[in-house]
């Protein structure tokens, strides 16, 4: 529910099977919302990694990835390990740091770029579901017009199809599969970022904001 003051407009998002998403900005602060739902926890990564390169390609504002990951990020493992270097490399924090459910689990995340400042108060309240209500207290401010960020990006549309599966094919991704679905998820996540690596390595830029 957004209030009738304010100016909302949807955004088409790239679709996935495994996967979806909403996508809304309000007009009358230039942030996007990215709402996710329905994500599976087995592909959690592998389906992060996809849509955060295709999300973070088109946006070049301010935004906020907000809703269930079904990851438990509380838990120290690969998957979260893998998570939180999938943030990493694209220049992104994540904001939660409490219970989210009645179990105890950090599953409802906040994701903003890494430089931003608007995150004031992050609290949660009895939710109508397993799920707690998290309430984010967001401080907007208008930048003086020589503010500058500094932002981390890829050239993924320089990448060299042939060459990328050249490369893929001779990757144990499809020369010795994983029988295992996670495992196999695993693998599909460190095949893709080690090409990723090769062929649009990370790069910083100064921007206004």
């Amino acid at each position: 529910m957004v209030s009738n003051k304010l100016k909302v407009k949807s955004h088409s998002v790239q679709i996935y099977s495994s996967f979806e998403a909403v996508s809304i900005q309000i007009s009358n602060c230039s942030f996007t919302w990215l709402l996710p739902m329905s994500l599976s926890s087995s592909w959690t990564n592998f389906i992060l990694l996809c849509w955060l390169s295709w999300f973070t390609r088109k946006l070049h504002s301010e935004f906020f990835i907000l809703g269930d990951f079904n990851l438990h990020l509380d838990i120290q493992s690969t998957a979260t390990s893998t998570f939180n270097d999938i943030l990493a490399s694209f220049d992104l924090k994540q904001h939660v740091s409490f219970a989210t459910t009645i179990h105890g689990h950090w599953l409802d995340f906040l994701i903003t770029r890494s430089t931003t400042d608007y995150i004031h108060t992050l609290t949660a309240t009895d939710g109508l579901s397993d799920h707690f209500t998290v309430i984010a207290e967001i401080k907007f401010k208008h930048n003086s017009v020589d503010s500058k960020c500094n932002s981390l990006y890829r050239y993924t549309h320089d990448i060299d199809i042939l060459l990328f599966n050249d490369d893929i094919v001779k990757h144990e991704l499809i020369t010795n599969p994983k029988a295992d679905l996670l495992q196999l998820c695993e693998q599909y996540y460190t095949t893709l970022k080690t090409l990723l690596e090769k062929q649009a390595p990370i790069r910083s830029k100064s921007i206004k904001n």
